[in-house]
């Protein structure tokens, strides 16, 4: 165990459980009143309309002779041909420009039709660095604890 005193490491658990908990709202074998909270918060801060969203939902893609594997914390596609490849990450520390390198392997990885264009979207918890706020290769990046203080 931890000890409270240290509220570092106190507020570090908080987020950790609070962020697992959201996880566990989105995979498909939970609670759908509380998975659609959280995919809906999502989409709100996206500017989707649900009229054009065809599906949202993480995706995974299976390693084939022809394909990688690759893996998606959470993937919206639109009718207009858009996929929205959402990367989750929670850490200690600000998330920094690593992650830039992750989600260009995962969409080039990605089995994709013609005419389908990515947006990359970053969800974090514990804030972002301002080397990755400067690279600007995400179109969208959201604070998920906005939703938690709520």
């Amino acid at each position: 165990m931890f000890d409270l005193s240290d509220w570092e490491s106190y507020c570090f658990l908080i987020i950790i459980v609070q962020l697992w908990f959201f996880m566990a709202c989105l995979l498909p074998s939970h609670s759908h009143a509380l998975r659609g909270n959280n995919r809906l918060w999502i989409k709100e801060q996206l500017s989707l309309d649900p009229e054009e969203i065809i599906i949202d939902n993480p995706f995974f893609q299976r390693k084939t002779k022809r394909y990688k594997g690759c893996q998606i914390d959470y993937m919206i596609q639109t009718k207009y041909n858009t996929l929205y490849v959402c990367e989750i990450k929670f850490s200690r520390h600000p998330v920094g420009t690593k992650v830039i390198q992750e989600v260009k392997e995962k969409i080039l990885r990605l089995s994709l039709p013609r005419g389908v264009s990515c947006r990359s979207v970053l969800i974090h918890v514990n804030g972002i660095t301002e080397d990755l706020q400067d690279k600007d290769y995400f179109s969208d990046i959201i604070d998920f604890s906005e939703l938690l203080a709520h």
